[in-house]
């Protein structure tokens, strides 16, 4: 599902669906009345239990946003959540979900802001409420970072971003005991933001991103035992394209959501591919 984005012509609101079989693949417009405001850098997170694809925040001409949305993979229909006590209205932050609750970190009050988030909220489809569950101890603010979900440990993994610089620390978060622990890889990436990052099996790998105007085009990945030691390893791919404005995710099962785009079932791919 590829919803908003920014272009040449300014902000999108339109959404696509992008079916990978047949194998050439091939892009469907969703023709909806209802649907979120035009936006981009916001977030987005598959819920299989809902079938669902839930969207938080971005920014447009109005400036950053905090309305929640979701949208039925079965009906294709989008919905406006009413929400009382959201995270205050910003772009660049990360969603993921995890066992009937989102999981939102991070962001910046406006595009390129000096105000920065470092905040941990959770959105329990339950309750249908926000909660401000931000600890003591946590990884400095920053946007355009990397997060990803490593349910075998009941963590969540954060890398890098963008707050007073560009940074390259590795944050686990336990989300049982809600405690963030600071990792520190041997050779770990270099400092940057808007890269890939997805996790495959035991491994999390990283590609790209850019420290600048200028994008990167190297390859990691990260590696979490059972004695809890965290290696990083460059990868070298042959003539790589430089994607740090562009995700693309893969991941072989039920879903993923890293980055803006989201594997679901086999045949659906739900990505941001605009900038």
């Amino acid at each position: 599902m590829l919803f908003g984005g920014l272009g040449q012509q300014g902000y999108f609101e339109d959404t696509y669906i992008f079916s990978l079989f047949p194998s050439s693949g091939s892009f469907e417009l969703v023709g909806i009345s209802s649907h979120p405001s035009a936006r981009y850098y916001h977030s987005m997170c598959f819920v299989p239990e809902e079938n669902k694809v839930y969207l938080f925040g971005g920014y447009n001409q109005s400036g950053a946003l905090n309305d929640l949305w979701c949208f039925d993979l079965s009906s294709s229909t989008w919905s406006f959540i009413s929400t009382s006590n959201p995270p205050q209205p910003r772009c660049g932050h990360k969603m993921v979900y995890i066992d009937k609750k989102i999981y939102i970190f991070g962001g910046e009050a406006l595009l390129q802001s000096t105000t920065k988030y470092n905040d941990l909220w959770v959105y329990d489809l339950q309750t249908k409420s926000f909660t401000d569950i931000t600890p003591t101890t946590k990884p400095s603010a920053r946007a355009h970072f990397g997060m990803a979900k490593f349910p075998e440990l009941n963590q969540i993994l954060i890398f890098g971003g963008h707050g007073n610089n560009y940074l390259n620390d590795l944050w686990f978060l336990n989300y049982i005991s809600t405690t963030f622990a600071q990792s520190n890889p041997a050779n770990s990436p270099s400092a940057r933001d808007k890269f890939c990052f997805i996790k495959l099996k035991d491994k999390f790998f990283l590609y790209g991103g850019t420290s600048g105007y200028a994008g990167l085009d190297d390859s990691y990945f990260f590696y979490y035992s059972t004695y809890g030691e965290t290696t990083s390893q460059e990868i070298y791919l042959q003539n790589p394209t430089k994607l740090y404005y562009r995700s693309f995710q893969f991941f072989p099962y039920r879903h993923c959501k890293i980055s803006n785009c989201i594997f679901i079932k086999w045949n659906k791919l739900f990505p941001i591919f605009r900038s």
